[in-house]
This record gives C-alpha cells, sequence and structure tokens, in this order.
C-alpha cells in the first residue's frame, strides 16, 4: 500500500481519535469504584447513565449513516471529539445526578451521530477498493494499541493525583483534552473527496430503506448484537476485582 506521508498520519489520528473516544462515555468501566466513591452515585444510577448514554446511541445509528453521506468527514470527526472533550470537562466539575444524564446522553450524540461511521468513511477513503480489508485491520488494530496506551496515561493520571476525587478528576481533563487537541489534528489532517456534500438527501434515504428490508442485515446485526452484549458485561470486571477479589481500586484498572 503505498500511502503519501499524509494518508498515513490521517489513518493514525482516525486510529487514535477511534481509540479515545469512548473512553470518557465508558469511564465507570474501569475507574466504577471511584467514581462511585467521587460521585456519591449508586449501582442503579450507574446503571441509568449507560441507558441515557443507549438510548441516544440506538437512535442516532441509522441517520448517522445518512448524515455521514451528507457532511464531509472533514467536519463530521472534529466536531465530534471536541464536543465530547467539551463534555469530558463539564464531567470534570462533578456536576449532580441529572447534569450526569445529560452529559452521557450527548456523548451518545456525539460519538454514534457524528463520529463513529464517519471514521469507517474515513478509513474507507484512505485506501483503493482492494486495500479496504487491510485498511480496517489496521484501523482496528490501531483503535486497540492507541486505546491501551492512553488508557495507561490515564491510569498514571489517576494514581499521580491520588487515586480519590482528585485524581478522577485530573483523568477526565487529561481525556478532554486529548480529544479536543485530536479534533484540531483531524481537521487539518483529513480532506474532502469529490462526492462528499453532493450526495442527494432523498437518494440517500430511499437507499438506508432499501438496505434495512434485506434479511442479511439484521442477521448480520444480530451477530454484532449479542457479541456487544457480552462484551458489555465486561463492563463489571473492575467493580469485580476490587470489591470481591480486593485488589487495589489501581490495579483493577490496570487489568
Amino acid at each position: 500500500m503505498k500511502k503519501s506521508f499524509k494518508q498515513w498520519a490521517t489513518l493514525i489520528a482516525i486510529c487514535m481519535a477511534g481509540g479515545t473516544i469512548f473512553k470518557l462515555a465508558y469511564l465507570r468501566d474501569v475507574f466504577y469504584v471511584a467514581m462511585q466513591e467521587a460521585f456519591g452515585f449508586t449501582n442503579t444510577q450507574f446503571g441509568l447513565m449507560m441507558t441515557a448514554f443507549a438510548v441516544t446511541q440506538f437512535i442516532a445509528y441509522l441517520p448517522g449513516g445518512w448524515i455521514t453521506d451528507l457532511v464531509p468527514v472533514k467536519y463530521l470527526i472534529p466536531v465530534s471529539l471536541i464536543s465530547t472533550g467539551l463534555c469530558g470537562f463539564w464531567l470534570a466539575t462533578y456536576p449532580p445526578f441529572t447534569s450526569v444524564l445529560i452529559i452521557q446522553a450527548v456523548m451518545g450524540i456525539t460519538i454514534t451521530l457524528l463520529f463513529w461511521e464517519a471514521m469507517i468513511k474515513g478509513t474507507r477513503m484512505i485506501g483503493t477498493a482492494e486495500e479496504q480489508g487491510r485498511m480496517f485491520g489496521l484501523l482496528e488494530g490501531g483503535r486497540g494499541l492507541f486505546a491501551t496506551i492512553i488508557s495507561f496515561a490515564a491510569l498514571w493520571m489517576f494514581t499521580n493525583f491520588g487515586e480519590g476525587r482528585m485524581g478522577l478528576r485530573a483523568t477526565m481533563i487529561f481525556y478532554a483534552i486529548a480529544l479536543c487537541g485530536l479534533g484540531v489534528v483531524c481537521f487539518f489532517l483529513i480532506e474532502k473527496n469529490d462526492v462528499e456534500g453532493k450526495v442527494n438527501a432523498k437518494e440517500a434515504l430511499d437507499g438506508l430503506v432499501h438496505v434495512a428490508k434485506l434479511p442479511r442485515v439484521w442477521v448480520a446485526g444480530g451477530i454484532v448484537f449479542f457479541g456487544y452484549s457480552f462484551y458489555n458485561g465486561l463492563s463489571y470486571f473492575s467493580s469485580y476485582l476490587t470489591e470481591i477479589c480486593g485488589m487495589s481500586v489501581s490495579m483493577g484498572v490496570a487489568v
């Protein structure tokens, strides 16, 4: 795959963005105990937080693909990253529970409606038709790599600021700054292609309806749905290690 330096830099930036943007929304996955102590929320309230996030995600997925056909990726990805980062700054003020629900709902929109399918399209635009498998393999591998790197960087922030309320705030601010910085970088790296912004909105919507009628689409969706249902169960692994196995909060987060 002979690519220019800018094309590789764009792919790396998209991988970094994809590995970072979910961290704030799923903060409780690894900092469950710390968040419970800092915010004073019950387990039920944590469940409602993720419900608020999941509901807006569910609503945003279908129109997300349609919007990505109409608005250039160059604008969608930076706006999604920066707006998610701003939500992180708000979350770091330890707002009341109602505000946290609003933050989670907004991130469901910024991540799913604006970012997710734009990330997929942005990756597709970098490679030729023959390179799509490799490009998406690099995307998924790169997202995993950068997600691990930034998670350990966040853990370093958490431990160095005391592992409590201040440590959690430092972690949220760290993620927020990283997202805003990546938003600026992506804006300057991602290029528009010739057809972006010129798609007929009605034709795009008709295509969406046509695809939704295909049985194999629902079968594929079901496979992903059940896979992610199991995956999301791992959200409670950190708290299990801490509360049941007796590990420290830092060790539970690291695992």
